[in-house]
């Protein structure tokens, strides 16, 4: 259902990222728990990347100057 939200795969592919950090984080082990640490940094990386890319697709090109 998440998926969903993002059209490209960079988002999905940044949403399953997060998703599969915070199940390694579940497991309360401090290995897993910093190595996921390090993957969400990655998902929400893609993420962010997402939704620039809306942001420059949905923005004007040209600022409308008002008299």
């Amino acid at each position: 259902m998440v998926v969903n939200q993002f059209r490209s795969n960079v988002g999905k592919a940044g949403v399953l990222v997060s998703i599969i950090a915070v199940i390694m984080w579940l497991t309360l082990i401090p290995g897993a728990m910093e190595t996921g640490t390090a993957i969400n940094a990655l998902g929400n990386t893609l993420i962010l990347i997402a939704l620039l890319q809306v942001r420059r697709k949905y923005t004007p090109m040209a600022k409308f100057r008002r008299k």
